[in-house]
């Protein structure tokens, strides 16, 4: 394997632990390998499965034979060692080449919503507190201080779903070296897992999905009337005067508990856009100056006026735009592709959705003992799986906005 880099692990190793490598030093060798895939100073890339499973196994054809336990076993000459080194580390390159993908910069929706753990499969309602507001009271001298008095409100969030997709490591794999074809298997993987996940949570971030259930009334993500609206058509992004236009609907959303204005300003602000869109709001966020042409009336004339200042939305939001976003906006709510690339959101995301999963993103791993390792020449199987669920927690923290439709 070109720029292979198993010998120089051996070698790391060695200097290390000052001492040549040992195969039978199994949970040495393997958490030094595992900590170093796991700490990035290794490419997963450049190591070779071919060597890794002599180095671990024993040289020639016995260190595969020793992978078939189920059958017979014809080593050669030297120590045998048991596989769960080599098993122990092949799982941590396959983990760290699937959990890699979920941190892609294409999956941004999924890192802009916060990760809330559940214990509960089902429907699941969600109890909080009411926030007191505005309570408190005038103390008087002498009087005793108001008692402050607790609600109780809740939400409730969808049942949970598992998904999950499987990898074989062949013999032939690791005998015939073909590292890159296997961890090109793991990455599929955990790229096709990533953006499911992505894909929920980009669906109620447009509204295509609306699972917002607030005190056991169900509501749209997205309201043109009734008890918020969060939703305004005929409004392309051109310039900060539309972003204006568009933070004045937060003016009149209020916390549906106590009735206090919503603030989504801040480090957690975001404006989400179409790639048809990304340069236009990305020089309007970062101008340093903005012009503006006013007409004045002078001497009973009309004359032009340019007035120039710093830019009034500069740092108000950080921008996000993928394909993906666009692909799913086409793909549901809004089919026409040139009315779709005009959509956009600004809001607080962390406030609005949250992602609740009963397990993260997990890897497990079926070894040389198992039925498809003697029916198939399958020594070694992976299995990733999260389950969660996408859901909307409080819609009046976003703002979606259009161009006429």
């Amino acid at each position: 394997m070109a720029n292979d880099v198993t010998e120089k692990l051996v070698e790391s190793y060695e200097q290390i632990v000052g001492t040549s490598l040992d195969p039978q030093r199994t949970s040495d060798w393997s958490d030094f390998v595992n900590g170093a895939v796991a700490d990035g100073a290794i490419d997963m890339k450049k190591v070779s499965l071919k060597k890794l499973s002599k180095l671990t196994l024993g040289e020639g054809m016995g260190a595969f034979n020793k992978l078939a336990r189920g059958g017979l076993i014809l080593a050669e000459s030297g120590s045998p060692v048991e596989s769960t080194a080599f098993s122990t580390i092949t799982g941590q390159l396959m983990f760290s080449e699937i959990r890699a993908q979920f941190d892609l910069e294409q999956f941004a929706v999924s890192q802009e919503v916060p990760t809330i753990q559940s214990k509960i499969k089902d429907t699941e309602t969600v109890p909080s507190i009411v926030r007191i507001g505005d309570e408190s009271q005038e103390v008087l001298e002498g009087q005793d201080y108001e008692t402050v008095r607790y609600g109780e409100e809740y939400f409730t969030v969808p049942a949970k779903k598992k998904r999950g997709l499987m990898v074989d490591v062949t013999e032939e794999a690791i005998f015939f070296d073909k590292t890159g074809q296997v961890l090109e298997r793991a990455r599929e993987v955990g790229l096709w897992l990533a953006t499911k996940r992505e894909k929920d949570l980009i669906d109620i971030l447009i509204g295509q999905v609306n699972n917002y259930i607030r005190n056991g009334t169900a509501t749209n993500t997205y309201l043109t009337s009734g008890a918020y609206v969060n939703d305004q058509s005929s409004l392309p992004l051109t310039d900060w005067r539309d972003i204006e236009t568009a933070e004045l609907l937060f003016d009149d959303l209020t916390d549906p508990t106590t009735g206090e204005p919503i603030e989504i300003l801040g480090s957690d602000a975001v404006m989400f856009t179409m790639p048809y869109k990304r340069h236009t709001a990305r020089h309007i966020l970062n101008a340093t100056e903005v012009s503006v042409n006013e007409a004045l009336v002078r001497a009973a004339a009309v004359k032009e006026h340019v007035r120039k200042g710093a830019n009034p939305v500069s740092g108000a939001f950080r921008h996000v735009s993928t394909k993906l976003l666009f692909a799913r906006v086409k793909a549901g709510p809004q089919t026409t592709a040139s009315k779709a690339r005009e959509w956009w959101f600004i809001g607080n995301p962390r406030k609005a959705f949250a992602w609740y999963e009963n397990w993260p993103l997990s890897v497990a791993q079926q070894g040389p003992d198992s039925n498809a390792s003697f029916e198939k020449d399958v020594p070694f199987r992976f299995k990733a799986r999260y389950r969660g669920v996408a859901a909307v927690r409080e819609p009046r923290y976003m703002v979606r906005l259009q161009d006429a439709l």
